[in-house]
């Protein structure tokens, strides 16, 4: 339902978030462009989709709305985004054991509508369903605090 408003304002819906903080839900909408997000992008959002969740009464009770960029290390939720970002280094949790392992990192190597292909460092592939994926999101070495995910 959030995704129209969005595009309206020109941004693509890219994730949503709920945490429960002390008796409060925060939602907090992720959204991207080509041109990426600023402060003002945010805010214009915000104003946006406030009124509506108002008067639609779509969260019960008191929460707080946050809307943010995805970010540099963001997750990947939705098939378009493990295509969008082939070739690039990810973290992945899976819900059960793959591979002997919970936790897979590598490059993105290919992405259909139904599954992606994680290249590892060792140079073996690993084809997840995406149900199979509790987690994932892009990872970078030069962040600081970054470290290989152990198998």
């Amino acid at each position: 339902m959030l995704s129209p408003l969005v595009q309206e304002r020109g941004y693509e819906l890219w994730a949503l978030e709920t945490k429960k903080q002390g008796s409060r839900l925060h939602l907090i909408v992720y959204i991207d462009s080509p041109r990426g997000i600023s402060l003002d992008d945010c805010e214009d959002v915000s104003k946006h989709l406030d009124p509506f969740l108002e008067e639609n009464d779509l969260i019960k009770g008191s929460y707080n709305l946050e809307v943010s960029s995805p970010g540099l290390e963001r997750v990947l939720v939705k098939p378009s985004h493990f295509q969008r970002f082939v070739g690039e280094k990810v973290k992945i949790k899976v819900n059960s054991l793959r591979y002997n392992r919970k936790n897979i990192s590598g490059v993105i190597e290919k992405a259909d509508e139904k599954t992606v292909t994680i290249l590892d460092s060792e140079g073996k592939s690993h084809s997840l369903f995406y149900n199979e994926i509790t987690r994932a999101r892009l990872w970078y070495p030069f962040i600081p605090g970054n470290k290989e995910v152990e198998h």
